[in-house]
């Protein structure tokens, strides 16, 4: 059988740890905005295309 994915395209999967750092990140827990302060922790949740 013959793997569809060309060898050049493929990534190794993301770990949990990495999964954990990436997802309580401020821009999904809470930033002081969506703007320019989307890597700070606040109140504020993303909205638009950033999120």
């Amino acid at each position: 059988m013959v793997d569809p994915v060309w060898r050049r395209d493929k990534r190794l999967p993301f770990s949990n740890e990495q999964l954990r750092s990436i997802f309580n990140a401020p821009l999904y827990t809470g930033c002081t905005d969506d703007w320019l302060g989307f890597a700070q922790p606040g109140p504020e949740r993303p909205r638009r295309g950033r999120f």
